[in-house]
């Protein structure tokens, strides 16, 4: 995208977009910094790095990415609340978020409220790093409807390395932009779904150990692959790719299937991701470290596709009807994050 196409672009952002996304920074930094379940760990993480005194290139060699320690270290420099670390996550995030979704989405209100009811909660009031790095992933796919692919692979890198290590995965994008590569994941669903069937918890850890074991641990994320594997080998924490939530998700993945051929560009790169989502969400449902962060990243797609599933229920019903039960289930979703699992805490 050039300069001239950038200022074009900032030029036409509607004041929907200006308001919406002021209201949503606004409840985001506020959220994340005082009741979001991960508000403490980040609280306790800048307070660790704004007590260092690191060089420029020191900031890379650390347990988290740099933006984080950047902004840890600016507070320290002056002494001020770590507000502004949540408030420069939120506002570069939701910001970015809210401009796609108006420029990609059919129908800018529904796949707000989707955003909203659930990506909102759970990643920019709560996983604020990620939230980021996903909202900047997904800037970068209009790289790849520019074919615009060397620009891409750097940006996707330059997000892993400032934002979140995980965005790395995200390069994947380059071998789904080809035709039919979404046969080959529905194909990939179907296996990982047999793997999970057949083999039991134990058998599935060994088989991804035996994996890394033939990558060295001086790659870049290996070793954290590797513990997350460890902490899943102890745990008994565990998402089930076989609840209620989950085979909605699968339903519409079969739905958004025949609409394939009114997707734009942008929209069959959404739906190649979200496939995608879902399997890594099912081959990965005994490592919740590996299925929280990778899945999650493509997950987000759905936000773009949520139009289709009112032109399916449309099909049905009134379109009033159809936009009413779409945005009930974003309510009722929304309700299920706050009240029964509390990702806001008071």
């Amino acid at each position: 995208m050039s300069s001239a196409q950038i200022n074009q672009s900032i030029t036409y952002i509607k004041p929907r977009v200006f308001f919406v996304a002021l209201v949503l920074v606004l409840l985001s930094t506020i959220m994340s910094y005082h009741f979001s379940r991960d508000a403490s760990g980040y609280h306790g993480l800048t307070l660790y790095y704004s007590g260092l005194s690191l060089t420029f290139w020191q900031t890379f060699n650390q347990s988290h990415e740099a933006l984080l320690i950047w902004l840890s270290l600016v507070v320290g420099y002056f002494k001020i609340d770590d507000l502004i670390v949540f408030f420069v996550y939120a506002l570069l995030s939701v910001s970015i978020k809210v401009y796609l979704i108006d420029k990609k989405s059919q129908l800018y209100w529904l796949s707000l409220g989707f955003y909203v009811s659930y990506f909102f909660l759970f990643q920019d009031g709560t996983a604020i790093r990620a939230s980021l790095a996903a909202g900047l992933l997904y800037f970068s796919l209009l790289l790849i409807e520019s074919n615009k692919l060397f620009l891409f692979v750097l940006s996707v890198l330059l997000v892993s390395f400032f934002v979140h290590y995980s965005a790395m995965i995200f390069l994947v994008m380059l071998l789904l932009q080809y035709k039919k590569s979404e046969n080959v994941l529905a194909v990939m669903f179907f296996l990982s779904t047999l793997l999970i069937l057949i083999l039991d918890k134990s058998q599935v850890i060994s088989f991804f150990m035996n994996f890394l074991s033939i990558v060295s641990n001086d790659f870049y994320g290996v070793q954290k692959l590797t513990n997350y594997l460890g902490y899943a080998q102890n745990s008994t924490e565990y998402y089930s790719p076989f609840k209620l939530q989950s085979f909605i998700a699968y339903f519409f993945a079969v739905v958004f299937w025949f609409y394939k051929d009114e997707f734009s560009q942008y929209e069959m790169l959404c739906y190649k991701a979200f496939l995608f989502s879902l399997v890594l969400f099912v081959g990965f449902s005994y490592v919740p470290g590996w299925q929280q962060r990778f899945s999650d990243i493509f997950a987000f797609s759905f936000v773009f596709l949520v139009p289709y599933a009112y032109e399916f229920f449309k099909q049905f019903m009134h379109g009033r009807l159809a936009v009413t039960v779409v945005l009930s289930a974003c309510g009722v979703l929304f309700i299920k994050l706050v009240f029964i699992e509390r990702l806001i805490v008071i």
